[in-house]
């Protein structure tokens, strides 16, 4: 084929077919930044959520285990993220947040309990703010609400419901993850209910704007 074409066909060819990948790789990049993703990681009664849309991550620390963020900094390196928007988390893991995440890293830390933190000291370079009770954060398309150990994400006109297995309130939402030790486990009305604490798996959610959601085993 090459033979019967004048080098100026090939070269247009060649042009066309560079456009053309460079065009699907773009339109393949704006779909994965438009997906919400929910990483729920931990041991296997624990759990913290590192929450991203359009290029934002926030972790929010729902159990405070001393190894959670061994598991959010690896979750983080294997994605490729390298800035966290926002860390909410309580004061019992704070030094191994510290030694997890260096300078420049998080932006925002904003500490879910009192803590004896002297005035002015910093927390993976940052100066860590009070924020009891319920907190509310935007991530890219999203909104974060943390109360607790419970969490609820709204994107796209969907609910995603993220709350200890022993919560005996059933919810309606997309998807219902339960994190613990489950007891009697209420029927939740959802396209999507996982028990973390059950499988011990770190699992990956992703919903993109059309909303249908999928789930990810994280090795």
């Amino acid at each position: 084929f090459a033979a019967k074409c004048r080098p100026v066909q090939i070269t247009a060819a060649f042009l066309t077919a560079g456009v053309l990948l460079t065009g699907l790789s773009a339109a393949a990049a704006r779909r994965a930044e438009r997906q919400l993703r929910v990483a729920v990681l931990g041991q296997k009664q624990e759990a913290v959520l590192a929450v991203s849309s359009r290029g934002q991550t926030v972790i929010a620390d729902l159990s405070g285990a001393v190894k959670n963020p061994q598991y959010v900094q690896r979750y983080l390196r294997e994605q490729g993220i390298t800035h966290c928007t926002l860390l909410l988390s309580g004061s019992r893991n704070l030094a191994a947040y510290q030694r997890a995440f260096p300078a420049g890293t998080v932006s925002a830390l904003y500490l879910a309990d009192d803590s004896p933190l002297r005035e002015g000291q910093t927390v993976c370079g940052v100066v860590p703010q009070c924020s009891t009770g319920i907190y509310t954060a935007a991530v890219g398309d999203a909104l974060l609400t943390t109360e607790g150990g419970a969490a609820e994400i709204t994107c796209y006109g969907q609910k995603i419901a993220v709350l200890p297995a022993k919560d005996t309130a059933p919810q309606t939402a997309l998807a219902v993850i339960r994190w613990g030790k489950a007891g009697a486990v209420p029927e939740d009305s959802a396209v999507i209910r996982l028990l973390t604490g059950e499988t011990g798996n770190n699992c990956l959610l992703t919903v993109p704007p059309d909303g249908r959601a999928a789930v990810q085993v994280l090795s």
